[in-house]
């Protein structure tokens, strides 16, 4: 059945798609977690490193072995950010996913990928606290599972 208590937005293939995605991470307040292939739009690496470097729990999670996967990594530890809240899932992560603040799950085809025009992509936006738990713990248990950045 459809929970009646979810709040959810589908922005289609624009030029604020990027926009959108990057205001949501910043106004994260306590928390931002992502599952992903890899992350190399600097827009969002710039997000999420703000967040941390504001106090706030992100963790990502990220494909192993995968050369783009590397990269990120790569970027974002050489600027500030923590390796033991960056992982590599031992699955390919199939899904893009941020839940932000534990209330706040974005999926969807997102601009992570700086070499994918924001125009190719489409974001949907659920508030709902028992379906953000719900992937909170997907993700929890993938990191579990994964390996620690070396």
């Amino acid at each position: 059945g459809v929970d009646t208590n979810t709040t959810a937005t589908f922005t289609p293939a624009n030029d604020e798609l990027l926009a959108q995605l990057t205001r949501r991470v910043l106004a994260a307040r306590s928390e931002v977690l992502v599952a992903a292939r890899f992350v190399n739009n600097p827009d969002v690496l710039r997000a999420l490193l703000n967040r941390q470097q504001a106090g706030l729990t992100v963790v990502v999670l990220l494909t192993r072995d995968e050369k783009s996967s590397i990269k990120t990594a790569s970027y974002l530890t050489s600027n500030g950010f923590p390796q033991t809240r960056l992982f590599f899932d031992t699955l390919p992560v199939s899904s893009q996913l941020i839940v932000i603040d534990r209330e706040t799950v974005i999926t969807g085809n997102l601009p992570f990928n700086s070499q994918i025009a924001a125009a190719s992509g489409d974001m949907l936006i659920m508030m709902n606290p028992r379906l953000a738990l719900q992937y909170r713990t997907h993700i929890g248990a993938r990191v579990r599972a994964s390996v620690a950045v070396p």
